[in-house]
């Protein structure tokens, strides 16, 4: 997989042919992470995703049991629903929230965005936001102990952040 940076974008490319596969991105005061097909991606040790998807699955975190989509994490499973307004008390609202899933195998991570109602044929993005420093659901990061920095501040930090260092160039 091909990682491309543009300006505050991160777009990742199969590398056989060159087709956008995801997209990463701060809009506003959000973290958005887009998929092109909701077909599960492999990313493997090898791959500089790895790492940052490693470090946060290493957390544990603690989600609102009173919310009609719930979120989910444990050692080797991550489910996240998108930050973002749904009518709880409404089936088709709640069918257009897309949803992230991690799944850690062996030395190898899966990756998977779900959206309902595209698994019923009709036409939806595939998208997943993050609200970091607490303006999202609920996600307390048991470790850190801290509310304002749950799971949406952590994909920030881990993933974002770490995906959009690039090597400095010795300038002679």
């Amino acid at each position: 997989m091909k990682k491309v940076i543009n300006d505050r974008d991160i777009e990742f490319y199969d590398d056989t042919t060159d087709e956008l596969i995801m997209h990463m991105s701060i809009i506003g005061a959000d973290f958005i992470w887009s998929f092109e097909s909701n077909d599960p991606i492999t990313i493997t040790e090898d791959m500089e995703l790895y790492k940052p998807l490693k470090q946060l699955m290493s957390n544990d975190y603690e989600f609102s049991s009173e919310e009609a989509l719930l979120c989910y994490k444990d050692d080797n499973k991550l489910i996240w629903y998108s930050d973002c307004y749904y009518n709880p008390d409404n089936e088709f609202d709640k069918k257009r929230v897309s949803y992230l899933t991690v799944i850690r195998k062996e030395n190898s991570f899966q990756i998977r965005c779900t959206n309902p109602l595209r698994d019923e044929g009709k036409r939806c993005p595939l998208v997943v936001g993050f609200s970091p420093s607490g303006n999202g659901r609920y996600a307390l990061n048991v470790k850190r102990d801290s509310s304002i920095l749950g799971l949406q501040s952590d994909f920030v930090k881990y993933v974002y952040l770490n995906l959009m260092k690039q090597e400095k160039v010795k300038k002679i």
